[in-house]
């Protein structure tokens, strides 16, 4: 079914169905919605592949590729990789595909004809140690049953203020909270609010302006593990040993 040509309740009922149907609907639901890199502070692929990254550093000058030298300060190294694994990636399909499989096998899930639109992470299944080191202390904050994020790209489709109050009121008590990283009106903000009074809402204008996009996804899925409102300063990544390739085969 096309989202475009479907009712913004039918698109909500056919995103959340697969979810329904794995059992992350029962659970507690963080949403996220925007265009912010949340899957980068979960997965583990660029802490597994920081050497072959930084080998892919050094030849890039005979691929015809220029990418911003390694920092040295320890705080922005981890952003630099996620910088760097977006065009390693970029150069082989079957790269991709392989970094899809394995964030698959640790709950991280492309459901449905809705996968290019949202995404379905599910912390009881993250390898922690292999997240971002912003958020991988919080780890034993998380308790059962075990959160879920689900994010979603809402501007791609038909009238998405309207599904976003859809999939809202689906969800009902589940969702408890909403992370907003996106243009929404003042009326169905309001509307938000009332219609999931239980629920804790972020807005984007709360995040630092400063702040790179990597720091506001680490930051925003720390205050929902946190459940409290955001500091002014995102947490500093601390220094880590690179990561075994055991799971990448690039």
């Amino acid at each position: 079914m096309s989202f475009d040509s479907s009712t913004p309740d039918a698109v909500a009922r056919n995103i959340l169905l697969p979810a329904a149907e794995l059992g992350l609907l029962y659970r507690p639901i963080h949403l996220l919605v925007g265009k912010l890199p949340w899957r980068e502070s979960v997965s583990p692929y660029t802490r597994d592949l920081t050497i072959t990254l930084d080998q892919f550093v050094s030849s890039a000058p005979s691929l015809g590729l220029t990418l911003p030298a390694k920092p040295k300060e320890i705080d922005e190294q981890e952003n630099w990789y996620y910088q760097v694994a977006q065009v390693f990636t970029q150069q082989a399909p079957q790269r991709l595909k392989e970094r899809h499989q394995v964030e698959q096998t640790l709950g991280i899930h492309r459901l449905a004809a809705s996968s290019s639109q949202s995404l379905w992470i599910d912390s009881k299944r993250i390898d922690w140690s292999a997240t971002d080191t912003r958020i991988s202390d919080l780890s034993p904050k998380l308790t059962n049953p075990y959160p879920v994020w689900f994010i979603l790209n809402a501007q791609n489709f038909a009238d998405p203020e309207i599904m976003l109050l859809h999939i809202a009121q689906k969800l009902g008590a589940s969702l408890r909270s909403f992370t907003l990283c996106s243009a929404l009106s003042e009326v169905n903000r309001a509307a938000l609010q009332t219609q999931n009074g239980q629920s804790l809402f972020y807005w984007d204008h709360e995040s630092p302006e400063d702040a790179t996009d990597y720091d506001k996804a680490a930051q925003t899925l720390a205050r929902t593990i946190l459940g409290e409102r955001p500091t002014q300063k995102a947490p500093t990544p601390q220094a880590r040993n690179t990561g075994p390739m055991f799971r990448i085969k690039a």
